[in-house]
């Protein structure tokens, strides 16, 4: 990714398992440049229950919780857990439950 060199990484929908989630957060801290944000939407284990779309193991989804976790000292413009509808083809469509943040890396 880089050292400190991108002004935003947005992150759609990139569900992966725990193994791996605490080496791309910490590329992800590692790529944005101190003022640039992160731009984050997942779904929220939640969302298993609505059959709509995204991965089934709610290991891989997302929660303000782990957010916060991953990115401690960033500041918050935007965190949100909730219901709404998605319409992105057959496999994710829906009333659906999402994480969604704008985090600014100090």
């Amino acid at each position: 990714m880089g050292d400190a060199v991108w002004d935003v990484v947005v992150s759609i929908w990139a569900h992966v398992l725990p193994e791996l989630r605490a080496t791309v957060d910490a590329a992800v801290r590692e790529a944005i440049r101190p003022g640039g944000l992160l731009v984050l939407e997942h779904y929220h284990p939640r969302q298993l229950s609505y059959g709509t779309g995204g991965p089934p193991d709610a290991r891989m989804m997302a929660t303000l919780e782990a957010l916060r976790l991953a990115f401690p000292d960033w500041i918050e413009h935007h965190a949100a857990e909730r219901e709404r509808e998605v319409r992105e083809g057959t496999g994710h469509h829906g009333p659906s439950f999402v994480t969604r943040v704008v985090l600014e890396r100090p």
